[in-house]
């Protein structure tokens, strides 16, 4: 069946000439959520879940340095059936990202990153049974470099310490998340 849903939000944002900030609360209530179902290798219906919890951002922009935090915080419960108010599966209770950043010239940017996701129930465990996907941290570092107004190149390296960690787990099979990895990119505009 289709999943549908009504989400309400109340916020605030704040802003002046080198900072900015966001506070947003939120309510979302689904029917027929689909998920995942490991066991029979297709999507099912979950049946009817809420999700309650805030998004926060802050921000600083200095002439030379900078950073940023943005963090989710959510309850997410189970809302019918024999797992009433249980946890709803695969949705972290708080998920995060912090970066840093240092212009030691106006051609280039340094980036370091640090991404956090906390514990969870594995799929399909609707009755909060089985062990929890344990909590990880992953740090990142990025460079921008401009060529010009119109053209930069970008090179990063994610998970640069190469953490273990499970993207996702389903019956106690866990599948892990990306190592190390780089990137390299252009960007032009027009």
């Amino acid at each position: 069946d289709p999943e549908t849903g009504n989400n309400f939000e109340v916020g605030t944002a704040g802003a002046g000439r080198e900072w900015q900030a966001s506070l947003t609360g939120f309510y979302l209530m689904l029917d027929n959520e689909i998920v995942y179902d490991d066991a029979a290798n297709l999507n099912r219906n979950l049946g009817s879940t809420r999700r309650i919890g805030a998004d926060a951002m802050a921000a600083l922009d200095r002439v030379w340095y900078g950073g940023s935090t943005r963090w989710t915080f959510v309850d997410a419960r189970l809302e019918e059936g024999t797992h009433e108010g249980n946890r709803v599966p695969l949705v972290p209770w708080a998920y995060g990202t912090t970066a840093l950043w240092l212009e030691p010239v106006p051609e280039l940017r340094l980036t370091a990153t640090y991404t956090y996701v906390s514990k969870q129930y594995q799929g399909n465990d609707e009755a909060n049974a089985r062990r929890k996907m344990e909590a990880y941290g992953l740090v990142g570092f990025r460079a921008n470099i401009w060529m010009s107004d119109l053209v930069s190149l970008v090179f990063s390296v994610d998970n640069l310490l190469d953490a273990t960690y499970a993207s996702s787990a389903y019956a106690g099979g866990f599948y892990p998340g990306a190592g190390r990895n780089y990137r390299v990119g252009m960007k032009v505009m027009f």
